[in-house]
């Protein structure tokens, strides 16, 4: 729910007590296989809890078998504003889209999305 409802102050959250260790993920079902060119992604609004720091996309057809990630790298630590649209280097194909958080950026060990979509070709 919260990530994918089109509201940018609800948002999903990773558990925080007790803490887990990174990563950390989500993963969203298109409903069918599609050809993807990034995802878009809202850091959660109220405060600067969760925000993202290092992340990695993977595409798949299969959400018990993803690959190697279709997209890597650290989200800006400035998510007060806009949407941050992350775009493949080429196109990936699938159903789901996952979501790997590998960090957020005042050490914490948890993170929160308030919306997650895909850029779909």
């Amino acid at each position: 729910g919260c990530m994918v409802d089109g509201d940018p102050m609800t948002y999903w959250h990773s558990q925080w007590r007790p803490e887990i260790k990174y990563p950390h993920w989500v993963a969203i079902d298109l409903g069918k296989s599609r050809e993807l060119a990034g995802f878009a992604y809202l850091a959660r609004r109220q405060m600067d809890n969760g925000w993202i720091r290092g992340y990695r996309a993977y595409v798949s057809d299969d959400p018990e078998k993803w690959g190697e990630p279709v997209a890597s790298g650290e989200f800006s630590s400035e998510q007060g504003g806009d949407e941050m649209r992350i775009e493949f280097s080429k196109p990936a194909k699938g159903r789901y889209l996952k979501l790997e958080c590998l960090g957020e950026w005042r050490g914490r060990a948890y993170c929160a999305i308030a919306e997650l979509s895909a850029l779909v070709e």
